[in-house]
């Protein structure tokens, strides 16, 4: 039986790129997770698409830059392979469209380059999307039989090493650039804190994102243009194509305060000039 469940195939934003997604089976969320591509699923076909950048199991997706269909042909596959300590653990092969025809598979990749074109050329900015670690070596400061946080970290502690108060040495997953455009800004917001005798007032902006990666509570956004920083809360409502692909999410985030610990988590630096592909952007 494999461990993978719901593979899917969705158009992402670009001219040839494609999100290969899954889910895991309970307990099955360690080690790496490389992604190959077959015209014909014959064996000794498959090329591995991130040979030397496996992506962490947990999270769930991989994005394919070089995704292409040979000669208009409906044809193609993607196959999984997690290695964990070791040992390997196959998915079946997955076709290109799954079970969707040519012009859904367009539909749905148009819907989502309109947004990101909006993103990148109006009103939109880019952010690193940082998902929490859901496994490696538990924090020092974690009770390993209730999961409750014991105490706060020393600010001073090496960032290599760090757990930003999060449950895993290390704290998150690496980071993901993405875009997000803010609609709405409530200031002042009452934030019921992790003991339910405390609050705390923050910032609460609305925002739009693209599909992947896709966001889940606690998970962090960081702005490299001015490393504000935001994490997800409860709402979160889906944007579905047939109630199934995603074309993108609106989330509430909470403002961190600069005193949070998360601030020490270090992100990439990043041409945002460059990334943008705006010339006149300054």
């Amino acid at each position: 039986m494999s461990i993978f469940t719901n593979i899917r195939i969705t158009p992402t934003h670009g001219f040839r790129a494609a999100t290969i997604s899954w889910e895991l089976l309970p307990h099955e969320a360690e080690g790496d997770v490389y992604v190959a591509f077959s015209p014909t699923a014959v064996k000794g076909s498959w090329v591995v698409r991130n040979p030397t950048a496996p992506v962490p199991a947990a999270t769930g997706f991989y994005t394919d830059s070089n995704f292409v269909i040979d000669s208009g042909a409906d044809v193609g596959y993607y196959r999984l392979l997690r290695i964990r300590d070791g040992e390997e653990q196959f998915s079946e092969p997955v076709g290109i469209f799954g079970d969707l025809d040519r012009r859904e598979y367009g539909a749905i990749h148009k819907a989502i380059q309109d947004e990101y074109l909006s993103m990148r050329c109006a009103n939109g900015f880019p952010v690193f999307h940082c998902i929490p670690k859901a496994n490696g070596t538990l924090s020092p400061k974690v009770d390993p039989d209730t999961g409750a946080l014991l105490g706060t970290e020393c600010p001073d502690v090496d960032p290599n090493s760090a757990t930003f108060d999060l449950p895993y040495i290390g704290g998150f997953y690496p980071p993901t650039l993405t875009w997000m455009r803010i609609f709405s800004l409530v200031k002042d917001t009452v934030k019921d804190g992790n003991n339910n005798n405390t609050s705390t007032l923050v910032d609460v902006s609305r925002v739009r994102l693209l599909p992947w990666p896709k966001p889940a509570r606690e998970h962090m956004f960081v702005d490299p243009a001015t490393d504000r920083r935001w994490v997800v809360g409860d709402n979160i409502t889906p944007l579905m194509y047939r109630g199934i692909y995603p074309l993108g999410f609106e989330v509430e985030l909470f403002y961190l305060p600069p005193a949070d610990p998360r601030y020490r988590f270090v992100v990439p630096e990043v041409d945002l000039k460059a990334y943008r592909k705006l010339q006149y952007w300054s």
